[in-house]
């Protein structure tokens, strides 16, 4: 069967390596992680009387002391502070990448403190992105591959032709229409950054 064929009835699974079926692990779409929308007026973020507290050595090592933060839909928020004033712990937080002590973390009308640890990955899937400093691009993908290797992961549904469609699409929204071609080390760091970063 050729590529073009396979592209049409098949769900696509041709960027980077394929991950034998045998070794996937499933993740169900729970109720608890299924996006909603959120009535008018609510915040986009809301964090209420959070604590985040490491164990460092038996002692307790205290990162964030009662936190409380509004966000606005279309809001643009900087976290800015000192190094060590817990910016990036607060990131980690909002992302569900790292778990309050205490207190109520909700990011689109979910409470990431409730969710469990599948949830959380079904909620960073489906509603968020994170754009690292080091972009975390494969070296050996275009950006128009490394784009469409994280949409096959978040939409295993598309078939192969939708899936570079969507990604083609997304390059072009951030500017990039006419880099889909070029691999990583020939991307400026404002365009990695970019192909870091579409959510088709």
């Amino acid at each position: 069967m050729s590529d073009d064929n396979r592209a049409e009835d098949t769900p696509t699974h041709s960027f980077g390596s394929s991950v034998p079926a045998s070794q996937k692990v499933a993740l169900s779409e729970s109720p608890a992680a299924t996006r909603t929308a959120s009535p008018p007026g609510t915040p986009i973020v809301a964090v209420s009387g959070v604590d985040y507290t490491l164990d460092v050595a038996g002692r307790p090592l205290h990162i964030l002391r009662n936190v409380a933060l509004e966000v606005q839909p279309a809001e643009v928020v900087a976290i800015v502070g000192p190094s060590g004033s817990g910016k990036t712990s607060l990131l980690m937080l909002l992302a569900g990448l790292e778990r309050a002590t205490s207190g109520r973390v909700l990011v689109d009308g979910q409470d990431l403190t409730a969710l469990s640890d599948d949830e959380l990955t079904l909620f960073r899937r489906h509603t968020l992105g994170i754009v690292f400093q080091s972009f975390h691009l494969i070296p050996s993908l275009t950006a128009l591959d490394n784009v469409g290797l994280a949409l096959e992961i978040a939409r295993p549904d598309l078939t192969l032709a939708q899936t570079r469609a969507a990604a083609s699409e997304a390059l072009a929204a951030v500017g990039l229409a006419d880099r889909v071609h070029h691999r990583p080390a020939a991307l400026s760091g404002a365009s990695s950054s970019a192909s870091a970063s579409p959510a088709p």
